[in-house]
This record gives C-alpha cells, sequence and structure tokens, in this order.
C-alpha cells in the first residue's frame, strides 16, 4: 500500500476516535448552584471568581468536572446556568476554555461562544472555534466559525482537520465537516467543500458540491495531484478512488523523491 493510502487510512481512523472526545457532559443538576439564592422564575447571580463542582457522565465513565467563571447567572425556571468571564471546564485531563457557557439542565445542552478551545492532554487532542454546542456527554456536538482540529498519531505525528463547521455522532458513528475542509499529515493535504465519515462502512467521502473544476476535492503528496468530483477512503479495502472526471497529475521521482526541475506527467 502507497504512502498516501496509508495517510488516508489513518486520517479516517483518527477522525472516528479524535473527534469524539470524552469530556464535559454538560449536566449540572436541578438545584440552584451553591452560593445562590434565587425563587422559581428568577435569576440567581454569583460574581467571581466561581467555582462549581458535579458528577458529571463523559462518555463512558464518571468523572468530576469543575466549572470556574468570573461570573454565573442562574434562572431556575428552565434551569438555566451561564457562565462569563474566564470560563474553564476540567474534567480529567481535558479542559474547556471560553468567555461565554450556556448550560441547560433540562434537555441536556451547553453551548460555549465567543473563541472556545478544546484541550485533552491524554489524547494530545486540540480543538478550537468560534462556537461549541454539545449535548449529553459529547455524543452529539457542532462545533462552527473557524474550526480548527489538531491531534497525534500513534506515531505522535501531528494531523490537522480545518473547517467552517464540524459535527460529530457518537451514536450514529459518523462525522462530516462543510466549508473549506482541510486535512493537514505528514505532507499530504486533501481539500473538499465536505467531509463525510461513516465509522460503521469505515469509508470517508470527499466532494464539494456545485464546484467549478479547480475547485473539486483533492489530495496532494509529494508532488503528485489527484482530483475528482468525489475522492473515496476505504478503510476495510485499503484503498482510495477518485469519481467524476478522475484525473491524477505523477511527478517523476528519484530514490522517492520529486525529481527537481522534472515537468509532471499529465494522463
Amino acid at each position: 500500500m502507497s504512502k498516501g493510502m496509508r495517510v488516508g487510512f489513518l486520517v479516517c481512523l483518527w477522525l472516528s476516535a479524535a473527534c469524539a472526545p470524552r469530556v464535559l457532559s454538560p449536566v449540572i443538576g436541578g438545584n440552584t448552584p451553591a452560593g445562590a439564592k434565587g425563587n422559581s422564575g428568577t435569576a440567581a447571580v454569583v460574581s467571581g471568581p466561581v467555582s462549581q463542582d458535579a458528577r458529571l457522565r463523559p462518555m463512558s465513565e464518571d468523572k468530576p468536572v469543575a466549572i470556574t467563571s468570573d461570573r454565573l447567572v442562574y434562572t431556575q425556571q428552565g434551569q438555566v446556568t451561564v457562565f462569563t468571564g474566564r470560563v474553564q471546564v476540567r474534567q480529567a485531563g481535558a479542559l474547556l476554555e471560553a468567555p461565554y457557557l450556556e448550560v441547560r439542565s433540562q434537555d441536556g445542552q451547553a453551548v460555549a461562544r465567543q473563541g472556545i478551545r478544546l484541550t485533552d492532554s491524554e489524547r494530545g487532542l486540540t480543538l478550537t472555534a468560534q462556537e461549541l454546542t454539545y449535548k449529553e456527554n459529547l455524543a452529539h456536538a457542532q462545533a462552527r466559525g473557524n474550526v480548527r482540529v489538531s491531534s497525534l498519531d500513534d506515531k505522535q505525528q501531528p494531523l490537522k482537520v480545518a473547517g467552517e463547521y464540524l459535527e460529530w455522532d457518537a451514536q450514529k458513528k459518523d462525522m462530516k465537516a462543510r466549508e473549506h475542509v482541510r486535512v493537514n499529515y505528514q505532507g499530504m493535504t486533501a481539500t473538499a467543500e465536505a467531509l463525510d465519515y461513516a465509522q460503521a462502512a469505515q469509508v470517508a467521502e470527499l466532494t464539494s458540491p456545485d464546484a467549478k473544476p479547480d475547485e473539486r476535492p483533492r489530495i496532494e503528496q509529494d508532488g503528485d495531484l489527484i482530483t475528482g468530483d468525489k475522492l473515496l477512503l476505504k478503510i476495510k479495502e485499503r484503498r482510495y478512488e477518485a469519481h467524476g472526471s478522475a484525473r491524477a497529475e505523477i511527478t517523476p521521482k528519484e530514490n522517492g523523491r520529486p525529481g527537481p526541475g522534472r515537468a509532471k506527467e499529465k494522463p
């Protein structure tokens, strides 16, 4: 199997694991936070530094979560807690940072806004975005606005994914990225407007709907280029495919590297 194919498989495997981090279930509970007093339908305000501890359920295990912020506003009706200022949510080796975090206990949903950063030291994972919305124990989440994800593979090699929108569903075991999607790994760059990964089938699909010929999905590595209307990375079959106006540009190699001054061969 070629280096380019191995890269594709590693990208898909990483997407299924690293894009479903195990941290930060938003359920805080139905009671007024410690130090706050309020009647039904009213808001209780606590100014910082604020600390809120809870027992939450991240993915498959139960570990404590600590939330700190400069200010906390709790509304008993609807059971909504808003943390503002220097918000930090810690659980095990994971940390979520944002200027704003809203937690709704009734439906188990949380929204972090105004520029978020999620790190997981155990996975070597970092995710940044303008907004992160998630439910329960991150079983379903969406990141929006200048989304950047970086992680390390099993050999500690960096892998980066970028786009304007990223969504994962741990129950359906799928993930999708949208708008200006870019994947970088060991000299390989894949670009498209949409990326869909289905873990059950172990297939990642790169597409660019309504794209111009020069904006179609593409994979570049070592001077080689593959484009098509649709690119498929098939993990089970250990191959990738280009469908619809498929095109390849191959640079002659010298000792496994592109030869200097060589023109690309175009089929």
